[in-house]
């Protein structure tokens, strides 16, 4: 490999079920007061542009360490290649130095001491034969274990399929109605880097307030409540909050609240929150969330750390909401949305 060069991702592994001990979570066991992961955390940093925590369980308490959590595309606890998977595919640097979470004395100085391993010395140049011998045998193996024939959709095979009847609408546009149980993130709407309108219809009586919705953590996440007789938007970009308050107070009785948000030049966006049609509220955001949070959404209140520091966790919405409906792309599949009512209504 010639001239290895570029900015370097991290990826710890912490995806494991630890079954050789006891099937406790490695990362999190305690090595003189700290979680291990934290001393591999501070070793990796120096030596890293970006870190990835990659695990399966106890999500929230990694994303606590301040880093994006990754979870496995591949379900079934499928061991390390599964994270390294996902840790490549989450990837935002060229270059990827992985390390397990029970690593507490990993070397200060391991990303140099592999580059200069690896620099200019390509074994595969060097070895051409032992290379046939690889894939050779990479084939048979393969053959053997029923890996072929090859699929080579990549991530996208992991990702949510849309289709009638599923937790993926064609129209991305999703429809909660409480009670409900917080959902898995997977099967819920992605609603980071893009346009994305979330409405609520609702009942006020006088005093009621409360989140009614919010996705990811005290980390980063999206929070719309009620307080103070008012309409509330927290964009949580990575700690850095970006508050906006409806103008107006909510008025008693049946009324639409709704956020939307859009996706701007490069890493910018903006945000507005609407009463009853009319913008009550606007703001300009200097960081639109590619990647929000690997914890799911909830409705009608806020289930994990709260998304905002305005309110304590989970601060349940004292009114009657009828409804959240989240639209994930809109000015895409508006079209594809009119035509499932048009649908409907010859149904009816």
């Amino acid at each position: 490999m010639n001239g290895v060069t570029g900015k370097v991702t991290g990826v710890v592994l912490a995806g494991g079920q630890g079954r050789r001990m006891g099937t406790v979570d490695k990362g999190l066991q305690l090595l003189h007061g700290k979680p291990m992961v934290a001393a591999v955390l501070a070793r990796l940093a120096p030596q890293v542009d970006e870190i990835l925590i990659n695990a399966n369980q106890n999500l929230q308490a990694y994303e606590n360490f301040g880093h994006r959590v990754v979870p496995d595309a591949i379900g079934g606890f499928a061991g390390p290649l599964a994270g390294l998977h996902a840790g490549l595919c989450a990837a935002g640097h060229p270059l990827v130095l992985t390390a397990p979470c029970d690593s507490p004395f990993l070397p200060l100085d391991l990303f140099s001491r592999l580059k200069n391993a690896i620099q200019d010395n390509d074994l595969a140049v060097a070895n051409p034969e032992k290379l046939a011998e690889l894939v050779a045998l990479w084939d048979t193996e393969a053959e053997r274990h029923g890996v072929l024939p090859l699929d080579d959709r990549g991530f996208t095979l992991f990702g949510p399929r849309f289709r009638e009847r599923s937790p993926h609408p064609e129209n991305r546009r999703y429809v909660y109605r409480p009670p409900m149980s917080p959902l898995p993130a997977q099967a819920s709407a992605a609603i980071g880097g893009r346009h994305v309108d979330l409405t609520a219809t609702v009942t006020l009586a006088p005093g009621d307030e409360g989140v009614l919705f919010a996705t990811g953590t005290q980390n980063s996440g999206i929070s719309m409540f009620v307080q103070g007789g008012r309409l509330v938007l927290d964009y949580n970009a990575f700690s850095d909050h970006t508050i906006i308050e409806s103008d107006v107070e909510l008025p008693v009785g049946d009324v639409e609240l709704a956020v939307r948000l859009r996706r701007g030049e490069g890493m910018l966006g903006s945000a507005e929150i609407v009463v009853d049609g009319r913008v009550a509220g606007a703001a300009d955001l200097g960081l639109f969330m590619r990647m929000i949070s690997s914890i799911g959404p909830s409705v009608g209140g806020d289930h994990g750390s709260a998304v905002s520091q305005r309110y304590a966790a989970p601060y349940e919405f004292t009114g009657v909401l009828h409804e959240i409906v989240v639209h994930a792309s809109p000015e895409k599949y508006a079209d594809v949305e009119a035509a499932a009512e048009r649908a409907e209504q010859t149904r009816q």
